[in-house]
């Protein structure tokens, strides 16, 4: 098959294996698409109504669309399915079919990866489902995961460096103190997952790393 639709189409078709072998979960689409000169504003059109579109498909977990500000004629789209059949069903879509070939007529070029994500090396922790719902705290209410309660110190950095005395004004890190003050005005809570001023305390260098989600 020759265009968009046969590359996209042969892309989907190989990420499902080969000779019946099982791939990763998730599965991630990369396309870069340039659209002919005066082209742009034609496909920008018909990209926005599927985007629109295909974010509500059950299987869709992430679909964003992104025009080069430099160089208006250049998209790039990220997608995200929950497996093979969110992919196949996103491929056999009628307003994916009618997108495609109304496309074909103003495109120069394009590239079309799939990748699979295996689910289990990077969410292995994160419930199956996530609640939310709201917390009283002294300076007022607000939005908090439910499965995250009570292990905000577990997972902040800040709880295993030394350099962490928040009682202490005056004293200790400078980044958490404003930090901190950041979190007071704003109502927030905000963990530290990366810091180039860690200094990890002793019982924390036997700590395995690790991250909530």
């Amino acid at each position: 098959m020759n265009g968009w639709m046969g590359d996209a189409m042969g892309f989907a078709l190989f990420s499902g294996g080969r000779n019946g072998k099982s791939q990763m979960d998730m599965k991630v689409i990369k396309a870069e698409l340039v659209a002919l000169a005066g082209h742009e504003q034609a496909l920008r059109s018909l990209l926005d109504e599927l985007f629109g579109q295909v974010r509500q498909e059950a299987g869709t977990l992430l679909y964003t669309l992104h025009q080069d500000l430099e160089e208006p004629r250049r998209f790039f789209f990220y997608e995200q399915y929950s497996d093979d059949a969110a992919l196949q069903q996103h491929m056999e879509s009628p307003i994916l079919q009618r997108v495609l070939a109304l496309a074909a007529a103003h495109l120069e070029s394009q590239c079309i990866q799939t990748y699979g994500v295996d689910r289990s090396s990077w969410m292995a922790e994160k419930p199956a489902t996530v609640a939310y719902g709201q917390a009283d705290r002294p300076t007022g209410s607000r939005w908090v995961r439910h499965d995250l309660k009570g292990c905000q110190n577990a997972y902040c950095m800040c709880h295993a460096c030394a350099k962490f005395r928040p009682q202490e004004e005056g004293k200790g890190c400078a980044i958490i103190a404003q930090v901190l003050a950041a979190a007071a005005r704003l109502n927030v809570v905000l963990p530290i997952w990366e810091c180039p001023a860690f200094y990890p305390r002793a019982e924390a260098k036997t700590q395995k790393p690790g991250l909530p989600y």
